[in-house]
């Protein structure tokens, strides 16, 4: 897998880890959502540009994600389909995975 850097943005209870460009025009990006209180946030959609697709950039961004969640003792959901796919096939990430529910918001 090709080595990116790995860039995070969050501002009012939304945010994103994105690479190349800028925050406002990324090349690839995983944006979230807080919830639960702060205590959760929720991958809502993921973006990666046409250069970069299969070269595993949306894996990585998943992957920076999770790390963060884990230092920051955060858990996370998903409700992106891209993301749930991820944690479907990477059981490693999954120690930070929360079902997402409309009712803990």
């Amino acid at each position: 897998m090709p080595t990116h850097y790995v860039q995070h943005k969050e501002s009012n209870g939304r945010g994103q880890f994105h690479i190349g460009g800028d925050a406002d025009h990324p090349e690839a990006a995983m944006m979230y959502h807080r919830w639960d209180g702060g205590a959760t946030v929720n991958v809502d959609h993921t973006e990666v540009s046409e250069e970069l697709r299969g070269q595993d950039v949306g894996l990585h961004l998943l992957e920076a994600l999770v790390q963060w969640a884990r230092e920051q003792r955060l858990k996370v959901s998903a409700t992106c389909p891209f993301a749930v796919e991820m944690f479907d096939r990477h059981e490693e990430l999954t120690d930070v995975l929360v079902e997402y529910t409309e009712e803990r918001k």
